[in-house]
């Protein structure tokens, strides 16, 4: 690096852009060497090996508009030094390095924000001082930051046109505030929080919601039961949420709502999301059957309802038709149906499961057979049919799962002798 640089300073002094993003670049960042392209605006070393501590002369870079050091190994203290002359600064990156920020409570930043990204870096517990003034960041990821506090009473006016915000892995407390529903907030990342209270009205244009793994409680705003045509994503999983949701997202790809008090029968309208790819219902307390138009949700690839109070058998009224084969064909990532009420002999129409990769019926009342067709569903990895009724002998076509690498036929009733060919 330091060779090129040497090569450059030789030509035009007059560099304006130095992107070497994603490369395999190491040793330290020659801000010293920078210092001589006096017109240089953009500084782009994301996703290299860069080490060592940045130099306070970086803040000498007067012209730099941008600047991302993202997801290298740089260590080491940023201070305000490192900022001093960095008037025109607009985009800043320091994301998923090893570096700690301590900057003075009552410095007054330079420049004015519109992307500010702090991902992993060292600052907490408190909420910095020095970004409540840079009241143009409209892109703000502070994740894993090391905030343990409240957030200022005036940060959401303050930061009123962030359209996305990140402040995940955190121990942030509080409520969530109920005048944002006027913000042009898109993307809204608190998960892994101690946040409590309840969700209130959401931006009208947000895309993707994630407050997992919080305290939050009582039933969803409702803008999640009435229509709402932005909704892709919704994370809610791991809080205390319960009551009516989601009826009329038209949108959504991602449901997950996980670990929380829902209960009842599983809605219909679930059904009517021929778009989802992803939904996670488990560890709930719901009841009742599947409904026969999840047959619509061509585009599952991820289907979690363990740990509720359902009753499926696996054969259809007729006796002839596999329930899961007709309903979830597309399945390519999961099938959990653990600890519910799973009733039945696993049927050998199992295998037109072709592209399922991991299958768990444990802890159920299946009985019968293991399907010697089994064998034929050749994508599977991970296979838990432990934990029920299931008799007979060991089916040898297990031998055929060449991708397997989690087996769990354990508390049945199985027999056999130990000739199952396991091949790696």
């Amino acid at each position: 690096m330091t060779e090129l640089l040497e090569m450059l300073s030789h030509g035009s002094k007059k560099l304006r852009q130095l992107k070497m993003a994603m490369n395999d670049i190491s040793g330290t960042l020659p801000v010293g060497m920078l210092q001589q392209f006096a017109d240089l605006d953009i500084l782009d070393f994301r996703n290299n090996n860069l080490t060592g501590h940045v130099s306070t002369e970086i803040g000498m870079l007067t012209s730099l508009t941008y600047m991302d050091l993202s997801h290298n190994n740089l260590s080491g203290v940023i201070t305000e030094e490192h900022f001093a002359s960095l008037k025109r600064l607009k985009y800043m990156d320091l994301s998923y390095n090893s570096l700690r920020i301590a900057v003075d409570p009552g410095w007054i930043a330079p420049f004015r924000l519109q992307h500010a990204c702090f991902a992993s870096c060292q600052m907490g517990p408190q909420f910095p001082s020095w970004l409540q003034g840079q009241v143009d960041i409209t892109y703000f990821d502070i994740s894993i930051f090391g905030i343990t506090d409240k957030l200022p009473d005036r940060f959401w006016t303050t930061f009123s046109k962030v359209k996305y915000l990140d402040f995940s892995n955190n121990g942030i407390s509080g409520a969530l505030p109920t005048n944002m529903e006027n913000m042009p907030m898109e993307y809204l990342q608190l998960g892994s929080n101690q946040i409590s209270g309840q969700i209130p009205p959401l931006p009208r244009n947000i895309t993707l919601l994630d407050v997992s793994n919080n305290s939050l409680q009582g039933p969803l705003p409702s803008e999640l039961i009435v229509p709402q045509n932005h909704m892709e994503v919704l994370i809610l999983s791991s809080n205390k949420l319960s009551g009516p949701f989601l009826e009329r997202c038209t949108q959504l790809l991602v449901i997950d709502l996980s670990r929380n008090n829902f209960s009842g029968k599983l809605p219909m309208w679930i059904g009517d999301k021929e778009k989802l790819l992803f939904l996670r219902l488990s560890y709930n307390a719901f009841s009742g059957f599947i409904p026969a138009n999840f047959t619509n949700l061509k585009n599952l690839c991820h289907l979690d309802l363990a740990s509720n109070n359902l009753s499926v058998c696996l054969w259809s009224q007729r006796g002839k038709n596999f329930i899961m084969a007709q309903q979830f064909r597309t399945l390519r990532a999961l099938i959990n149906f653990s600890s519910n009420y799973l009733v039945g002999a696993i049927p050998g129409e199992i295998s037109s499961l072709a592209q399922l990769k991991n299958l768990n019926l444990s802890r159920n009342y299946l009985s019968g057979k293991i399907p010697d067709k089994i064998g034929s569903s050749q994508s599977l990895e991970s296979l838990d049919l432990s934990r029920n009724k299931l008799s007979g002998e060991i089916p040898l076509s297990l031998s055929n799962l060449s991708y397997l690498g989690d087996l769990d036929l354990s508390h049945n009733n199985l027999s056999g002798k130990n000739t199952i060919r396991i091949t790696t």
